[in-house]
């Protein structure tokens, strides 16, 4: 999340566990977490887009929301690390 935040100025705006994939490094035995399907994505350089879309429509899903982004407001990085968080949480088998 923070790759793409800080380097390329990304959010991702739709982050679940359905979004997530993990790889096993066969040499290391490291895990990495890979993050899939960047449909929602937005570069921090299109808030317009961001705002028309937000406007005519709800993207994303409910249950990862933080209450900023339910409440109407854009995606920030926070709200992409509170999706994380929820994702951590139900990895963990702890209900929402």
């Amino acid at each position: 999340l923070m790759y793409d935040y800080e380097k390329n100025g990304v959010i991702h705006g739709d982050l679940k566990i359905d979004h997530l994939d993990v790889i096993i490094d066969p040499v290391s035995f490291g895990m990495w977490v890979k993050i899939l399907d960047h449909g929602l994505s937005f570069h921090l350089n299109d808030i317009p887009t961001m705002k028309k879309i937000r406007k005519d429509s709800s993207p994303g899903t409910p249950l990862y929301m933080s209450l900023n982004v339910l409440s109407g407001n854009l995606f920030t990085i926070e709200d992409d690390w509170y999706a994380a968080a929820v994702c951590i949480g139900l990895l963990l088998g702890d209900s929402y």
